[in-house]
């Protein structure tokens, strides 16, 4: 299944704020392992948003 940048950040959201489905917490595992198998593919993802990523779990960890 392939997801658009906006479907992805909404799945963070729910995950980060205790919201998503197990099957949804299953599809981010799954995502991230599949970085962990290749690596050098992870060096591929844009900076930006590695940042954006970085910020929003910091903004749901402050705010907890």
């Amino acid at each position: 299944m392939k997801m658009t940048k906006a479907e992805f950040q909404g799945l963070l959201d729910k995950y980060l704020n205790g919201l998503a489905s197990a099957e949804e917490t299953k599809l981010l595992d799954q995502f991230f392992d599949s970085y962990r198998e290749k690596p050098g593919d992870s060096a591929e993802i844009d900076e930006k948003v590695k940042e954006e990523i970085l910020q929003k779990i910091q903004q749901r960890v402050g705010e907890r």
